[in-house]
């Protein structure tokens, strides 16, 4: 909603001032409502934590009793798998294309679109980040096989029609909200793949592992797509993002096979 907001004011007013409305509604609305309703602990509202219950008068009972009886690997086996650290790869990858998104405005305006229309592009990305995360979620439930297949599958296809920018800029707003839903990925996908690959029994220490790996492909991939960017052109750190998903979605579908063949074992 504010992507387009922000294009309007920057091109009548400038960015000085489009920094300073939004420095006010950030601090007259958004501060105050935060500190009105946001809560740190459920009891703060009265509430027990979703799905706990009581047992024998504590709810820290039942939530030892919980991890210990949870399946899964062992944290000190975990660490010791190849796979593990190909999650950690894995995780870089997609928040480093994640990253792309800040370069699309800048992307656009290459093909002379407009302030106003360029950050309708990247509005485009954020609705298919919100939209993507809550399908995603759905998609997993059933199966973290399709969930990997649709996250990288639309994210490919989404930078594809971003490339093709200059037929039009109906194809960059399609293409935008496809590729958001490889950034809501970041967030949904990620987890959902560690746990299906490790189980929920030591899947707090697992995943605290790898998704230090998000937060490290974002800080890199911010500054070395601007540096490639400058070197070659937007477009290219776009292709390049296409094979950073194409080498996400290899790791993720390896993992899950890895998996599957290690139950198998089991049962044999």
């Amino acid at each position: 909603m504010f992507n387009p907001l922000a294009g309007f004011l920057i091109t009548e007013y400038g960015w000085r001032m489009t920094y300073l409305i939004f420095g006010v509604v950030t601090m007259v609305i958004v501060t105050p409502v935060l500190g009105l309703f946001l809560r740190d602990y459920p009891k703060d509202k009265g509430l027990k934590p979703y799905g706990m219950t009581e047992l024998h008068g504590t709810v820290s009972s039942q939530l030892n009793r919980k991890q210990s009886t949870g399946e899964g690997v062992e944290y000190a086996y975990a660490v010791k798998m190849p796979i593990f650290y190909g999650l950690i790869v894995f995780a870089f990858l997609m928040n480093a294309t994640a990253t792309l998104n800040v370069f699309v405005p800048t992307y656009m305006q290459e093909f002379q679109f407009s302030v106003e229309q360029a950050s309708f592009v990247a509005s485009s990305v954020m609705v298919g980040v919100t939209i993507g995360k809550v399908l995603l979620g759905m998609i997993n439930d059933r199966s973290t096989l399709y969930g990997i297949l649709v996250t990288i599958g639309l994210g490919i296809f989404g930078l594809v029609l971003l490339l093709m920018g200059r037929v039009g800029i109906t194809l960059p707003i399609i293409g935008g909200f496809l590729f958001g839903w490889a950034y809501a990925g970041v967030t949904v996908q990620t987890p959902m793949l560690v746990g299906s690959v490790f189980g929920n029994k030591n899947y707090a220490r697992i995943y605290s592992n790898i998704s230090m790996a998000i937060a490290i492909g974002g800080a890199i991939a911010a500054g070395g797509w601007g540096l490639l960017a400058d070197v070659t052109s937007y477009g290219f750190i776009f292709i390049v993002g296409i094979v950073f998903l194409v080498l996400s979605g290899t790791i993720g579908l390896y993992a899950l096979y890895i998996c599957r063949k290690n139950m198998r074992r089991q049962y044999v």
